[in-house]
């Protein structure tokens, strides 16, 4: 998740809505044998560093299951971010049935299914993940609009409903009663292809890489051309050459001048 982009959001929003909070449902588990969590210290570090924590930022203590239900329901409007990695384009982010269920307009990143359930059933707002800007400016319009909220909140009651055990494990049972069947299931949902941004560094190193050796292997084939280039001239220059050694009599003077040149040399 990315809390750090909603923390850095706040300070336009309480620019708009002076009485606005941001309350964040727990940092770290009760347990004792759970290490605590990089990005919950981070958040908390943001918001301190904003000078908003423990006034516009509020973390709270870890909240029992049975009584989240209670904090919702006290709740305005729901935020759920996350970066855009391959991780959350797989992901079922199911904190999102339980602000549906409490029936709250829902402010989340784009990316995986729920996100589209949000923004298809117009339960709230989707933005693009990491925009803060777009992010502060969705919580403000549904902050600023109790009509808005009212109806996003009628909705996603509606959806919740929807949701139940009974009605969401269907498509499963069909799937269970008719297996040949899966092929419709399967391309009930279409998904686009674009690329995580991860996956597009990648690529993108990839790209270089092969930029590099298409490089290395230009200056290779130029070399080599380079070379055929040479031996073309060094043989058209060596023609006449190559025809005076085969001359008679050209053998025996050249004997002649290495015995001449041996005697020259000795003591």
């Amino acid at each position: 998740f990315d809390p750090i982009s909603v923390i850095e959001a706040w300070p336009i929003v309480v620019d708009r809505i002076p009485n606005a909070k941001l309350y964040f449902l727990g940092l770290q588990l009760a347990s004792p044998d759970v290490a605590p969590m990089k990005m919950a210290e981070w958040a908390v570090r943001r918001a301190e560093q904003l000078g908003l924590a423990g006034t516009s930022v509020i973390f709270g203590d870890w909240a029992p299951y049975e009584l989240r239900e209670a904090f919702l329901l006290e709740s305005d409007v729901a935020v759920s971010a996350a970066k855009d990695l391959a991780e959350t384009r797989l992901a079922f982010r199911s904190r999102i049935l339980d602000y549906l269920w409490a029936g709250l307009p829902v402010v989340t990143t784009s990316g995986d299914v729920l996100s589209d359930l949000v923004h298809e059933k117009e339960l709230g707002i989707v933005v693009p993940p990491s925009d803060v800007g777009q992010l502060a400016h969705a919580l403000v319009q549904l902050l600023a609009d109790p009509g808005r909220r009212a109806a996003c909140a009628a909705r996603a009651t509606h959806v919740a409903e929807d949701m139940s055990w009974a009605r969401s494990v269907e498509p499963l049972r069909r799937v269970a009663l008719e297996p040949w069947r899966w092929r419709l299931a399967r391309a009930a949902r279409e998904r686009g292809r674009h690329v995580t941004q991860d996956v597009q560094l990648m690529l993108e190193l990839r790209d270089a890489e092969i930029s590099r050796l298409r490089q290395q292997t230009d200056e290779l084939i130029f070399l080599r051309q380079h070379v055929e280039e040479l031996n073309a001239i060094v043989a058209h220059k060596d023609r006449p050459y190559a025809l005076a050694r085969k001359a008679p009599g050209v053998g025996g003077v050249a004997k002649l001048v290495r015995r001449l040149l041996r005697y020259l040399q000795s003591p």
